[in-house]
């Protein structure tokens, strides 16, 4: 008898808290949901502003889910399911699933009259380093169809979180083309950096951005001297979340690149093209230690290379397969310029296209770009993406090898660029000269 009234009594109990729990999550839902008739109820005007600076990040939350903006850019292209023209935004988020990341909700404030729009959300590939930082790249469209003119400021929310973004419109122009290099961080080879500019130069490039976090004082002057001659847009940004470099236990700090840079690399990289889209032809995704080498007797410019292979309105881009070049293993050439120090190469034979090709990219028939090439194939117009025949074109990848084994002693000597050493060595000598007058580097 005992026993039953215990029993009675513990059912009594549970029967009390489910009620009390019931009861709670009730009264949150209604809440709520309160909260967000009050928010979406016409109230647009009292969007509170928030301070902008130079590379700082806004954020979406929702429970666990984050949501990193960037940059809002004016995409005026027209690229039907890309959905444009648009405010485009580039955005990393600690999910794979875009239902979790949706009910973003765009305002545009104008002088009569306020602008409501559901952004679209765009996932195309599963992130590169996702099972190690759990972060994927999206892109978000907020239509501006019905907004002219274009506003100063784009008003973010998605529940009770709201951001706001200045609206950045693409440089103007008539470049051929401009180089974007992925992103840029820690210390890098003096000399190599200096003649990678150089080599730009001289095979037609007009024009270089990159954007960069924690550099050495070496490389920053180097840059600023670019900067000074308007050849490079410089930006220099922060990172959404902490990264330590120098903890060997992190287990996001492999040998070369961290993983959560890693994550974050297609936010500059696509933010410069869409910046470069409107002044630019072609834009070229290309790190400090490639050189693109061309068949000089055919393609002394990239525009040469260019003209052979855009032939056809629905070019994409032109792909150009990879070599690697040694610097740690074979005899180095007795000169002080980085790229004829090291001429021994893998065969072309070894070429490959799809280990970090690089990539011209037609701005025009592309909105979204990968690290290296077009991964837009939605529109039925663009379906031309020529590979530069092994014997035009190759990007001269200088790196270090683990080992000096089989593989490296069956490189061979290369002579691509020879015919053009001295009129290289000349402008190498140069800017490094300037460097060396203004005290600013030494390149012993």
């Amino acid at each position: 008898m005992i026993q039953l009234k215990q029993l009675v009594c513990l059912l009594s109990l549970i029967s009390l808290a489910l009620v009390g729990y019931l009861f709670t999550h009730l009264e949150s839902r209604i809440s709520k949901r309160r909260a967000k008739e009050f928010i979406f109820s016409g109230e647009t005007k009292k969007l509170k502003f928030q301070s902008m600076k130079n590379g700082e990040w806004q954020t979406l939350e929702r429970g666990e889910n984050i949501i990193y903006f960037h940059r809002a850019l004016y995409d005026s292209r027209n690229f039907s399911r890309f959905s444009t023209p648009s405010i485009t935004m580039y955005a990393l988020s600690n999910t794979r699933d875009p239902r979790e990341v949706s009910g973003v909700v765009c305002t545009y404030i104008l002088r009569n009259q306020t602008v409501t729009e559901k952004a679209k959300v765009l996932l195309f590939t599963t992130a590169y380093r996702y099972k190690e930082t759990h972060l994927q790249e999206y892109v978000f469209n907020c239509p501006v169809s019905k907004v002219y003119p274009i506003p100063t400021y784009i008003f973010l929310k998605r529940d009770n979180s709201t951001a706001t973004l200045k609206i950045e419109i693409p440089y103007s122009g008539s470049n051929a083309i401009t180089v974007c290099v992925p992103f840029v961080y820690g210390s890098m080879d003096r000399s190599m950096v200096t003649e990678w500019f150089e080599y730009q130069r001289y095979f037609g490039v007009d024009a270089v951005e990159l954007a960069v976090w924690q550099v050495s004082n070496d490389l920053l002057q180097i840059f600023k001297y670019y900067e000074s001659i308007n050849f490079l847009t410089l930006t220099i940004i922060d990172i959404p979340y902490k990264i330590q470099l120098d903890q060997p236990s992190n287990p996001l700090h492999p040998s070369k690149k961290p993983f959560y840079l890693k994550a974050f690399m297609p936010i500059p990289l696509n933010e410069c093209y869409l910046m470069n889209s409107l002044r630019s032809k072609y834009v070229l995704s290309l790190d400090f230690d490639e050189f693109i080498f061309t068949n000089l007797n055919k393609y002394p410019k990239y525009t040469d290379l260019l003209k052979a292979y855009d032939t056809k309105p629905t070019f994409v881009n032109l792909i150009v397969g990879r070599i690697k070049v040694d610097v740690t293993c074979k005899e180095n050439e007795k000169t002080e310029h980085f790229i004829f120090q090291h001429k021994y190469r893998q065969r072309l034979s070894e070429m490959r296209y799809l280990d970090n090709p690089k990539s011209f990219v037609n701005t025009k028939n592309c909105p979204f770009i990968g690290n290296h090439y077009c991964v837009w194939r939605w529109e039925k117009s663009q379906k031309y993406y020529p590979k530069a025949n092994k014997v035009d074109a190759f990007v001269a990848h200088y790196r270090k090898q683990k080992t000096c084994g089989k593989e490296v002693n069956k490189y061979v000597k290369d002579t691509t660029i020879d015919r053009i050493e001295g009129k290289l060595s000349e402008h190498f000598n140069i800017v490094k000269q300037y460097f060396k007058t203004k005290s600013l580097l030494s390149y012993s």
